[in-house]
């Protein structure tokens, strides 16, 4: 007997290892099923990005992909109109916290940089241009004393760049430190990022959800990351945070009305899982069984 499917209002798309591929473009078929529930709107269906990265950079994405939602950033702590440019929520970490994570940094021989009014800032530039346009997306500066700057501009958060087999282990390391004045994630394989405390994916999504008018059980987030941060979705499509994510499958659980209805397997970013998902439960078209066979 196949489970109904039930209508979702509201879908939030992750960037880097679920929409994105490696070289930071969005397939042609993924683009066209983003174009469909966005165009869907008029059948009450709403599509937004969430993701770790500032507003600026995912902007014209955005706009490319005709999304005129409000966008979440910074892993929640920043929802902003594309159009209008108006904040509706915003998070800082806090001045004391931001200076301490600095001092902490230092001690651990950690490159630490801070998002800091549009613009990101470090006290050693160590890799090329091209990656910090490929990764942060904004202008990169070396700063003599990012201290100073930690506790007298506000501070969105800030990213650790660590070598992958390390990073599990400075995540939990900064979590026993910090946590619960701020939120410690590791983003990517060698990305672990400090937020504001409330700062979620979640926490924001469930913000947007009741602005626009949407029950959480109507709302699809399709993600990375640990399910903790998303149990406020009544669909989560998750894919591996860590190692070659973009070859990875996604995982797709139904977690409202009841935790952990069903999961389900669906196709990694290389072949399009992100269509699969939206068209599949966002739009109905049955593609599962072309999936599955």
């Amino acid at each position: 007997m196949t489970t109904p499917i039930p209508p979702y209002r509201l879908l939030a798309l992750d960037l880097d290892g679920t929409v994105l591929h490696e070289d930071l473009t969005v397939s042609a078929e993924v683009r066209s099923a983003i174009a469909d529930a966005a165009a869907s709107r008029a059948a009450g269906v709403v599509v937004t990005l969430a993701t770790g990265r500032a507003f600026d950079p995912i902007l014209g994405l955005a706009q490319e992909l005709h999304i005129t939602a409000p966008l979440i950033c910074f892993q929640g702590g920043l929802v902003q109109h594309p159009a209008s440019r108006e904040v509706l929520l915003q998070e800082y970490v806090p001045p004391p916290v931001a200076a301490e994570a600095v001092h902490f940094a230092r001690q651990k021989s950690l490159k630490l940089y801070l998002y800091v009014d549009h613009q990101v800032v470090t006290e050693k530039l160590c890799n090329s241009g091209d990656f910090y346009r490929r990764w942060f997306g904004q202008p990169t500066y070396q700063a003599r004393d990012i201290l100073s700057i930690a506790v007298s501009q506000p501070v969105f958060k800030f990213l650790l760049v660590v070598d992958p087999p390390g990073a599990q282990c400075v995540t939990l390391k900064w979590r026993d430190r910090f946590q619960p004045a701020l939120q410690i994630v590791r983003s990517h394989a060698m990305f672990v990022e400090g937020g504001p405390p409330d700062a979620t994916k979640g926490n924001a999504l469930a913000w947007l959800a009741r602005y626009l008018g949407v029950t959480q059980q109507e709302v699809a987030e399709y993600t990375q990351g640990p399910l903790a941060t998303m149990t406020t979705t009544g669909l989560c499509c998750n894919g591996p945070v860590w190692a070659s994510p973009w070859a990875m499958p996604l995982t797709i659980y139904r977690l409202l009305p009841m935790q952990a209805e069903y999961t389900q397997p669906a196709p990694s970013i290389h072949d399009d899982g992100a269509a699969f998902a939206i068209r599949h439960f966002i739009l109905g078209a049955d593609t599962a069984h072309a999936w599955c066979s």
